[in-house]
């Protein structure tokens, strides 16, 4: 996995949300979700200045995160990736798919097709209050 950090998993979390800005861009953080050691997130990239990130200056992207976080040795260690990278997870909230630049079309189908049954778990089943009583 790829680098280490020396603190605890809330600390590593607060630090892969942070907001961020350099000369060149502002990445902000507009949502997170952790689900097992794999945080999820919805960044915002600004470009300050034209030709940064191949965005005019001013303008802005938004993109799909995904941080792999592992503990190994009393260290906690971390992996960020991007749906450009063509992820092999696919846990990510459906509402970031709408949110963001599309990447990786068939990525998102496979987030959709694991999302889907998951959903179908978590509803509750419908029946008739008469039908249940006759």
């Amino acid at each position: 996995m790829g680098l280490n950090f020396d603190s605890s998993r809330t600390e590593l979390i607060r630090h892969l949300t942070q907001s961020l800005e350099t000369e060149d861009v502002r990445c902000e953080t507009l949502s997170s979700t952790l689900r097992g050691n794999v945080l999820w997130s919805l960044i915002r990239i600004t470009a300050k200045r034209s030709g940064a990130i191949r965005l005019a200056a001013g303008e802005s992207a938004t993109y799909i995160s995904c941080s792999l976080l592992e503990r190994h040795e009393g260290q906690w260690k971390y992996e960020v990736m991007e749906e450009s990278d063509h992820l092999c997870y696919y846990s990510c909230p459906l509402n970031y798919l709408g949110r963001s630049r599309v990447q990786s079309p068939k990525w998102r189908e496979r987030v959709q097709a694991y999302r889907v049954p998951l959903c179908a778990i978590h509803r509750a089943p419908t029946f008739s209050s008469t039908a249940a009583f006759a």
